[in-house]
């Protein structure tokens, strides 16, 4: 009944939700935690206030307090804080403290998951916050948790990995970006997701000079576009990037005319698709490739495409390339002015990416320096791990001491207790044969009761025949079991069935001493005839005191006399 009312209740419960969590409490886990993040995720995208994300986060923790779950509750925990990292980026390194003790206790209780999308929820917002290389290693740290956690389904390590490759990349730390490159691969990893993977060893591997590694990956990515539906945005554009991807290698390694029909393929698909920092970025190649070749005029027909996709760029190095290259391009000829504005912009540009630079490696020491100090951290734990183990040890060698105190103590005392047995023993025996004396003496009055009962029914059968009334009323009424007798009686019964008297009274303390001794011959399992004589009745007296015991004692029709002695 209780557990239909406690369905019930929940049932209702939900109802009375919004029942955005609601959902989640159908499956199991993982699939909950998906669906848990994906509805918080919701709510950032919906852009809602924080208050109402605070007050939704509030409808999961009662579905979690409901349904006792403890992980759930757990995740509401970390949600929760993470709300509160939003809310105020003034105080962000007291929150943050304050977000990574809820991780220390996910950690604690051993839910890797949570305590990876902890870390993935902080890393996010540290870059946002322009803590880069923070942000970099509690990435790092998530990816670990992910990776090494059997059966995950929800995070899937490879795409965190292929995150720190990239921005690795931009940070210039290349051996590093491949190292996490590498590990994005996986079979699960399909279509777009795997294009991206080879797209970046690619870039990456072009950057580290291996060129050969860098054209086989571009192949590879290749192989991968054609098994796509490539009409299909931002797909169709793919093909652009890795003709140009391949133009740039050729154009690193100086093959320049080998260089330049892959960047002329690759403009007007990249055009078509308004891919414009890809544009521009191999629009300059192009145009370079061009003018080391004697191609002045193709390369200057090259400069209205860039002009349109300059406006939309958001990198910088192209910025830069482009302003050098319209100098290149005879831009010295042109107007002091002209001249004036285009040197500038090379100024502003170098100056901007020199800036971004030494950005990039405060970002790196920054982040060298959190794996440091989470090194240090885990080296700090494993030596009070080992502190641990050697207290231990020392506790291990103390117990076994003590321990071989207690077994001699306990042999000793084994010693002393099997001689107490052997005293027990005799003492038991000793008792044994009392009760056992007790016993037959017991039986020896209850027959001698029994054949003065016979012999009084035969007197009165006698007398029967001769007497009036009143001498047969007389002999009727006649005791056999005097007071005298019931002392003894009683002293030898209490010998037998020890406690019992004692035991009647304080259950049925109001009993008089006729019942009691009533009582003590049914035990004896006395008929009612042999009680009638005893007690100097007639036999119906029996059945009369056996009705109204049963009435007084209130157990008519719940459990008849001769039960209540045997339970008693």
């Amino acid at each position: 009944m209780k557990s239909q009312f406690t369905g019930i209740l929940f049932f209702l419960l939900q109802l009375s939700l919004s029942a955005q969590f609601g959902e989640a409490f159908t499956v199991d886990y993982p699939q909950r935690l998906r669906i848990i993040d994906s509805i918080y995720t919701s709510f950032l995208l919906e852009k809602q206030s924080y208050s109402a994300i605070h007050s939704n986060l509030g409808e999961l923790k009662e579905l979690a307090n409901l349904k006792k779950d403890d992980i759930s509750l757990l995740m509401y925990s970390v949600l929760e804080q993470r709300t509160k990292l939003y809310e105020d980026s003034s105080s962000i390194d007291q929150k943050v403290a304050t977000f990574l003790k809820v991780v220390h206790e996910v950690d604690i209780n051993g839910h890797r998951l949570i305590e990876a999308h902890a870390l993935l929820y902080l890393a996010q917002i540290l870059k946002e916050k322009g803590r880069g290389g923070t942000s970099l290693s509690y990435m790092m740290r998530a990816f670990d948790l992910a990776n090494n956690e059997s059966g995950n389904e929800i995070l899937v390590p490879q795409m965190i990995a292929l995150r720190i490759a990239g921005i690795l990349y931009l940070l210039g730390d290349y051996p590093k970006a491949k190292e996490y490159a590498i590990k994005s691969f996986a079979d699960k990893m399909k279509g777009h997701r795997k294009m991206l993977s080879y797209d970046l060893l690619s870039q990456i591997s072009l950057k580290l000079g291996q060129y050969d590694s860098s054209s086989l990956y571009i192949k590879k990515c290749i192989e991968v576009y054609v098994q796509e539906d490539t009409t299909r945005p931002p797909i169709k554009g793919w093909r652009g990037i890795m003709y140009g991807y391949e133009g740039k290698i050729h154009y690193a390694k100086n093959e320049i005319e080998q260089a330049i029909p892959f960047f002329r393929n690759a403009l007007p698909i990249l055009v078509d698709a308004a891919f414009y920092n890809n544009i521009l970025s191999f629009s300059i190649r192009l145009a370079e490739s061009y003018l080391m070749t004697g191609k002045t005029v193709e390369a200057r027909a090259l400069l209205p495409t860039m002009e349109k996709a300059i406006s939309r760029n958001t990198d910088e190095q192209n910025f830069l390339d482009y302003y050098k290259l319209r100098v290149l391009l005879g831009e010295k000829n042109q107007s002091v002015s002209r001249i004036s504005v285009v040197l500038d912009s090379i100024l502003f540009w170098s100056q901007k990416i020199n800036q971004q630079k030494d950005q990039n490696a405060l970002i790196r020491h920054e982040m060298d320096f959190e794996i440091k100090a989470y090194k240090e951290r885990e080296e700090e734990l494993a030596r009070n791990i080992n502190r641990q183990l050697f207290i231990r040890s020392v506790l291990w060698k103390i117990l076994g001491f003590f321990v071989l105190i207690a077994t001699f103590i306990f042999y000793y005392k084994q010693k002393q207790i099997k001689q107490q047995k052997r005293e027990s023993q005799k003492s038991l025996e000793e008792a044994a044969r009392e009760l056992a004396l007790a016993h037959e003496q017991l039986n020896d009055f209850k027959n001698s009761l029994i054949e003065k009962s016979k012999r009084l029914e035969i007197l009165e059968s006698e007398v029967e025949l001769t007497a009036n009334d009143q001498d047969l009323e007389n002999l009727r009424v006649k005791t056999i079991l005097t007071e005298g007798e019931w002392v003894k009686f009683k002293e030898l019964f209490e010998r037998v069935h020890t406690g019992y008297f004692t035991r009647l009274k304080s259950r049925f303390p109001g009993l008089t001493q006729g019942e009691i001794r009533f009582f003590a011959l049914i035990k004896l399992s006395f008929t009612n005839k042999d009680m009638a004589a005893t007690l100097g009745v007639g036999p119906g007296a029996i059945r009369t005191m056996k009705s109204r015991l049963l009435k007084k004692l209130d157990l008519d029709g719940k459990l008849s006399l001769e039960e209540v002695v045997e339970e008693i």
